[in-house]
């Protein structure tokens, strides 16, 4: 591998404008000292149309941590009926996250409740809906409609969609939060009993799920 992690064939992820959070698949084409040559990235058969002079986000894993690098768009190019980015080559790759801080985007049903010294798990009528809206080894992204004050211990299920199924119900502590328009309530939850076993599960499926997300 290069000393800058870069090489020809590796799977990326690129964001673009500010205001879209998506994040859209992409691979390298070709390296030169000054200029990075990426596939024009696609998300869901729509591709991000980035113009010279405007800037990209680049990032993608490996097995301890997250990379990325903002680079300036030189130029689209195309071979054939295919269609190029050309970006300038960053001087620098950063370490952006540990592993266990890389947040996938998702949206996935959960139950959650308060945590109480008179609730249990089998107080069912307790249980209110949510949607996780992304996940990480360390915590999670929550959509509810249900009043929650920050610093509020929950506790939250959900069933990870991956091939085993994995199910958890993992407690967690409302570090923030914030009200949609839609008068949904967005919180950020950080995990405070998860196990280094149930970490593992979790960032595992992360991984997973960021490489299917970039085409061969």
């Amino acid at each position: 591998m290069s000393k800058d992690r870069l090489f020809i064939g590796q799977k990326i992820t690129v964001g673009g404008h500010p205001d879209n959070n998506e994040i859209y698949a992409s691979m390298i084409q070709e390296l030169d000292e000054k200029t990075v040559t990426i596939t024009l990235p696609v998300l869901r058969g729509e591709y991000l149309l980035l113009y010279p002079g405007q800037s990209a986000t680049v990032e993608f894993t490996s097995d301890d941590a997250v990379y990325a690098f903002t680079a300036k768009v030189i130029r689209r190019k195309k071979s054939g009926e295919v269609s190029f980015l050309v970006l300038e080559r960053p001087p620098e790759v950063k370490r952006r996250q540990r592993r266990h801080l890389f947040r996938l985007p998702l949206l996935l049903p959960c139950a959650f409740q308060l945590q109480t010294a008179s609730n249990t798990d089998n107080d069912n009528k307790l249980w209110h809906k949510g949607e996780i809206r992304n996940i990480s080894g360390s915590g999670l992204r929550l959509s509810y409609t249900q009043p929650l004050e920050k610093d509020d211990l929950i506790i939250v299920r959900f069933t990870l969609p991956d091939e085993e199924r994995h199910q958890f119900t993992l407690t967690g502590i409302v570090r923030w939060q914030t009200e949609t328009e839609e008068k949904k309530v967005i919180a950020g939850v950080e995990f405070s009993d998860i196990t280094p076993a149930e970490q593992e599960k979790i960032i595992s499926f992360i991984f997973e799920q960021q490489r299917r997300r970039i085409p061969e």
